[in-house]
């Protein structure tokens, strides 16, 4: 259940998360603040009108836990219009624009934004490769599972960052001035992953090969692999698909497809069936 109290006028509130229905996003590392906490700590010097130190602990409730209290945003924008500071304001009203799920609040940072006058700031394109990577400025989530677009922004230096799972995250600082149009595109790389498989063979001395076919990333590929069969150690190999070839005189051949997954080992049994001799085949 959302609060929305008329703590900046009718046309202009925060917005404050009960604690009995909070949904918390899942945990990935222990963060450095306690978001509940912070949240709790900001709603308070705002109930007090102290703005100035509420914003902090907005700022380290996002640190702690972007996700779960993206309305933060929101309610950043609302202090620092408050505080007649624009920039920050349509900063923080963008990025919830972007992340942002309350319909009210959606409306109302849309509003704000339109009545800063952003008719001389420079326009940020950013474009992603993963499409649905998230994209970060200077810290803050703008987009996630989405193109971010263009956006304005106030004229100064920016760090933009954009990462996506299994690849490698890209940074760099772009400077915005005044009335420019300016276009970021960032082509993201995958990241390098290895699983293993573990070969049983039920005939020594087979000539056991694994064949790339398919692999995530084929500029890794070292070639065939070939031993001999028994093989006592799992092959370490990158994520991808293989064909797996077992030989042996007298015996028939003996292949399939095996993938190899991030992290993951793979057990395959090798049965060899003894091969018809010529003699008795049916010309």
């Amino acid at each position: 259940m959302r609060h929305v109290p008329g703590i900046l006028g009718a046309a202009s509130a925060l917005v404050m998360l009960c604690c009995a229905t909070m949904a918390w996003s899942q945990e990935k590392e222990k963060p450095q603040y306690d978001a509940y906490e912070e949240f709790a700590k900001a709603n308070k010097y705002v109930n007090y009108g102290s703005y100035s130190r509420a914003i902090p602990h907005y700022e380290r409730t996002l640190a702690a836990d972007p996700i779960t209290y993206n309305i933060v945003h929101y309610n950043l924008g609302e202090l620092y219009r408050a505080k007649k500071n624009c920039v920050k304001a349509v900063f923080h009203y963008t990025a919830y624009l972007g992340v942002g799920n309350d319909e009210e609040a959606l409306q109302l940072s849309k509003k704000s934004i339109s009545e800063c006058d952003t008719s001389s700031w420079p326009s940020l394109t950013v474009k992603a490769t993963p499409e649905g990577a998230t994209v970060k400025i200077n810290g803050y989530i703008f987009a996630q599972g989405k193109e971010l677009g263009t956006i304005k922004l106030g004229p100064g230096d920016y760090n933009v960052e954009v990462e996506a799972p299994e690849y490698i995250a890209q940074m760099r600082s772009v400077s915005l001035k005044s009335k420019e149009e300016k276009q970021e595109e960032f082509s993201l790389e995958k990241q390098t992953f290895f699983g293993t498989v573990t070969v049983k063979v039920d005939q020594p001395g087979a000539t056991v090969k694994l064949i790339p076919k398919k692999l995530d990333k084929p500029e890794l590929s070292q070639g065939d692999q070939s031993m001999s069969s028994p093989v006592k150690e799992p092959v370490k190999l990158s994520t991808g698909k293989y064909l797996l070839e077992v030989n042996k005189d007298g015996f028939d051949r003996w292949i399939r497809h095996v993938y190899i997954t991030r992290d993951q080992n793979i057990d395959v049994e090798v049965s060899l069936t003894k091969a018809i001799p010529v003699e008795l085949k049916v010309q």
